[in-house]
């Protein structure tokens, strides 16, 4: 395939003959008086710059020094100076979008007529905004007799228009207006311009340009007209003017595009003088601008999304829109995260990571600082406070300054072709700043019709990424228009892309267009026409052309077929693709390496002994190594394999619960307890109790049923119900389902009843000052259990008891469990760990006993055992906490512990009976189920796990 060579200093553009018009009618007016305006009128500022620079270098060759009182412009720019200039606005201001958008919506909530059904849903005002920016360009609207043959939508819409022109007129003016006012006035505005030479628009303009155009040509106005051959006219089989390369999608179109560049300036193309112009910015504003900056080469460019998708701009809408009296902690972390949010305030913010593990549960870290969250309920009951847009602007910029401070950082340089986040910040001031014109427009403010406008008003904006006149010029279609280039790029040439699919407006439809509004507005087929008169005019930019063809999207699949644009092309040229090479044979190294993405991949595919130079991929190179280990069944670093001196110390106690996940998946202990992977639980969301909340309710009862049992021997079954109710109102949730609730609770009470009738005789005679005690844990008075292992080595360990009862020389250490009993049936005296996958009963006991030699009891017997609640519950089966169930609970642990010193974190992924809902949730990143249990079982057989295997084997029957 043979890309389009450019040769600096090479053939020209359609514009140049133009220009060179252009240029000797500058110099014959300076010759004759050096400080006589001119004035060129050019289709686009972008091309006004291009036609500048261009006049001024061919003078320059023609001997011509500096030149002054040159101006070039556009039509509509010239007639707005001159319109504000001899005083037809009358100090009215230019209109905004906004303030149009804000007359419908007085509109609409004054007299909505044919809008009534839908008046409160923004998506109307926005249409409506959007027609009436359209009907703009009809001087004067159709009578009552003139609409009567209108559907009743559109009849609506003008309605709507009468009524926004008579808010808008007093104080504001369109483009339109000054353009018609300019025309009407054409000598004089002539007399102001002086020597004065349009470049014929290539193109579709507006009525109104067109009759400027017109009107100043009359009065003496000099027409210069570009070459209007395309190079698809005049192209032959030979001609290396024209490239049109088939690619399989718009990626693909991205990076054969960023090849071109790369050639061309290698070739010494300057990059201000090549152009890549696309059907519409999605995808190819983002995919362009991506694969041209991996490339490093710098662009200029419009931002390749709207200014409402920055992350400043959405996470000051989110936060603008929290309730002040409740803010919900989970909005504020979603914005911290967003990395907005600069606080100037006497302390700083936490990070998002420390703000992630508070609320994931840790309570040593700090949630926002408290005067932040008072600062932040202030400045948010002033912006909802606001009776009208001018008090409602100074509250969004106040909570802007306060909220988003600058910092020295917004003015760092944040990388190659990005808009610096400065540059976001002012432009959000200025939306802000804004919203004051809206007074005597747009209904009261509400907080949602303030967060909406702003929203909308920054979906309007789009940023530039670079410098006019610096980088490859990247833009839409029209923007190719009248540009001056050496090599014109232009991707997405297929039928429902180029052309784009064009509907009828439903508003305004093609038999009103054509009728009642007298032809002013573009029908279907004009507004197809004129992509078609766009793209043929942008051909004109440049001697040399890249056309590429995409034939499907890997974002709306199907297949695409070429545009009919290229229905011209000169006979025998050939339409190449990447595709057609691959099938014929065509190595790889052919294709030609621009970013380090692609050099990365090339010496994967490739000999690496060839070009050690190369570099190398680390990303394919790891992955590679992770697919190698896991087809082999390799206990390795991707499988488990934790070199044993980056295994921190642990600073606090393990639990039970700990030990029980580590033998249960040593992958989920390793992310939950040494790297700190917390999943965020919000029961709050839930339509109904889940298990934890009910064993929650349930335990809470419990223990303060027991606590009341210590002070009052004689409390019964109303108490512990009573204090069932309090537990029902605490964690009871107001989204819940009432009848699925209210079944809960009537479960829950017939569970505490069945638990009392069972073991209130049984309580008696035991003293019952314990209940819920805790241990080793950084708010519990007891410290931790310290368990001598067989290696020499201790380790500490914390937990929670319910309920001890103390007796003569003895203690019997109960937990209550709410669910079924299914899952402990294991434990036994003979085996009190159930195969080492449960230890809270012996961990239970060793406290038992260590609290009693601090109060000073001479145990004999220390007994542990789980009450279950509910019909399938029964008396504790008690297990004796003897010596020899000690020495069994040491010698287990020993094994497990010494795993975990060792680096030991297989991914066992086949979950325990009732392990919890986070269990899927954390071994779905090892792949599916099924999958990952063979590799277990491969896992077990590697010689490194030789010394561990026996921790599991045995256990899968006791899960």
């Amino acid at each position: 395939m043979t890309l389009p060579q450019t040769p600096p200093g090479g053939t020209e553009s359609g514009m140049a003959a133009a220009l060179d018009q252009a240029a000797q009618l500058v110099q014959r007016a300076k010759e004759r008086d050096p400080l006589t305006r001119v004035t060129l009128v050019a289709p686009s500022h972008s091309s006004a710059r291009d036609a500048y620079a261009n006049v001024v270098r061919r003078l320059a060759k023609r001997g011509m020094g500096a030149v002054v009182n040159l101006h070039l412009a556009t039509l509509s720019g010239l007639a707005h100076e001159y319109f504000v200039g001899s005083g037809a606005a009358a100090g009215r201001q230019e209109l905004s979008a906004a303030a149009r958008l804000g007359a419908v919506q007085h509109v609409l909530e004054a007299d909505p007529g044919a809008f009534a059904y839908a008046k409160d849903e923004p998506v109307t005002a926005a249409a409506l905004a959007a027609a009436s920016a359209q009907l703009a360009a009809v001087a004067t609207l159709p009578g009552t007799s003139e609409r009567s043959g209108l559907t009743s939508l559109t009849r609506g819409v003008l309605r709507s228009e009468d009524s926004v022109r008579e808010q808008l007129a007093p104080h504001w003016h369109g483009a339109e207006e000054a353009l018609r006012y300019a025309a009407d006035h054409a000598q004089d505005f002539l007399s102001t311009l002086g020597i004065t030479a349009v470049l014929a628009p290539l193109g579709s303009v507006s009525t109104d340009e067109l009759h400027l155009r017109e009107a100043l040509v009359a009065a003496g106005a000099t027409v210069i007209q570009p070459q209007t051959t395309t190079v698809l006219e005049r192209s032959t089989a030979t001609d290396p003017g024209l490239s049109i390369v088939s690619v399989s999608d718009p990626d693909d179109e991205a990076r054969l595009a960023t090849r071109a560049v790369v050639r061309a300036l290698d070739a010494g193309t300057p990059a201000h003088r090549i152009g890549v112009f696309w059907p519409h910015p999605a995808p190819y504003a983002e995919l362009l601008l991506r694969q041209l900056t991996a490339a490093r080469i710098t662009v200029s460019s419009p931002a390749p999304h709207p200014l409402g998708a920055d992350a400043l701009v959405r996470s000051f809408t989110h936060l603008a829109g929290l309730n002040p009296e409740e803010p919900d902690e989970r909005d504020l972390l979603d914005i911290r995260a967003q990395e907005c949010l600069c606080w100037a305030g006497p302390v700083g913010l936490p990070s998002s990571r420390d703000l992630e593990r508070h609320y994931g549960g840790n309570p040593h870290n700090a949630p926002f600082p408290p005067a932040f969250l008072e600062q932040l309920a202030t400045l948010l009951r002033a912006l909802r406070a606001a009776n009208n847009w001018q008090a409602a602007s100074a509250a969004a910029l106040a909570l802007l300054d306060a909220c988003f401070a600058e910092s020295p950082a917004d003015h760092q340089d944040a990388g190659l072709n990005t808009v610096p986040r400065a540059a976001v910040r002012e432009a959000l001031a200025a939306t802000l700043r804004s919203l004051a014109s809206l007074d005597g427009l747009a209904p009261s403010p509400t907080i949602d019709a303030i967060v909406a406008s702003i929203q909308d008003a920054a979906d309007a904006q789009r940023l530039r990424l670079g410098q006019l006149g610096t980088g490859v010029v990247l833009g839409s279609q029209p923007d190719a228009v009248g540009r001056d280039l050496d090599l014109l790029i232009l991707p997405g040439l297929a039928e429902g892309v180029s052309p784009a699919r064009v509907r009828e407006d439903p508003l305004l439809p093609d038999a009103a267009k054509t009728g009642a509004l007298g032809g002013v507005l573009p029908t279907v087929a004009q507004r197809i026409q004129a992509q078609a008169e766009v793209f043929r005019a942008g051909l004109s930019s440049a001697p040399q052309v890249l056309i590429s063809v995409p034939r499907g999207s890997l974002r709306g699949g199907g297949e695409l077929q070429p545009s009919r644009w290229l229905d011209g092309v000169g006979p025998g040229r050939e339409v190449t693709s990447w595709r057609a090479g691959f099938l014929g044979g065509a190595p790889w190294d052919l294709v030609d390496p621009v970013t380090g993405q692609e050099w990365r991949v090339r010496r994967t595919l490739s000999d690496p002994t060839t070009r050690p130079d190369a570099p190398a991929d680390d990303a394919l190179r790891l992955g590679g190594e992770l697919r190698d280990g896991r087809r082999a069944g390799l206990f390795d670093r991707f499988h488990g394999k934790v070199p044993g001196d980056l295994v921190p110390d642990f600073e606090r106690p393990l639990s039970a619960s700990a030990l029980e996940s580590w033998v249960a998946s040593p992958f989920i202990f390793f992310a939950e307890r040494l790297l700190g992977v917390r999943l965020l639980e919000h029961p709050e969301l839930e339509l109904e109790a889940d298990a934890a909340i009910k064993g929650t309710m349930a335990h809470q009862a419990l223990e303060e049923y027991i606590k009341e049992l210590a002070a009052h021997p004689q409390a019964g079954l109303d108490v512990l119900l009573r204090y069932a109710e309090d537990a029902f109102a605490e964690h009871g949730q107001p989204q819940w389902i009432p009848r699925l609730w209210e079944r809960e609770k009537t479960a829950l009470r017939d569970k505490l009843t069945d638990w009392w009738e069972r073991e209130h005789a049984a309580l008696a005679g035991w003293d019952r000052h314990t209940a819920e005690a805790g241990f080793g844990g950084s708010e519990d008075t007891a410290p931790p259990v310290e368990v001598a292992l067989p290696d020499g080595s201790t380790v500490a360990l914390s937990g929670k008891v319910d309920r001890v009862d103390w007796g003569p020389g003895v203690a019997r250490v109960i937990d209550y469990k709410s669910g079924s009993p299914a899952k402990y049936a294991g434990i036994s005296q003979e085996d009190p760990t159930a195969g080492g996958t449960r230890f809270q009963l012996p961990l239970y006991g060793l406290f038992a006993l260590e609290e009693g030699k601090r109060q000073g009891l001479d145990l004999d017997s220390v007994t542990a055992g789980y009450d279950f609640l509910g019909p399938e519950g029964s008396d504790p089966q008690l297990v004796n906490i003897n010596p020899e169930v000690r020495a069994h609970f040491a010698q287990e642990l020993g094994a497990i512990m010494g795993a975990i010193r060792a680096g030991v974190f297989p991914p066992k992924v086949d979950p325990p009976a009732g392990f919890g809902p986070s269990w899927p949730r954390l071994t779905d990143l090892l792949g599916s189920a099924g999958q990952a249990s063979e590799r277990w079982q491969e896992l077990l057989d590697d010689p490194d796990m030789a010394s561990y295997r026996g921790i599991w084997q045995g256990k899968e029957g006791s899960k």
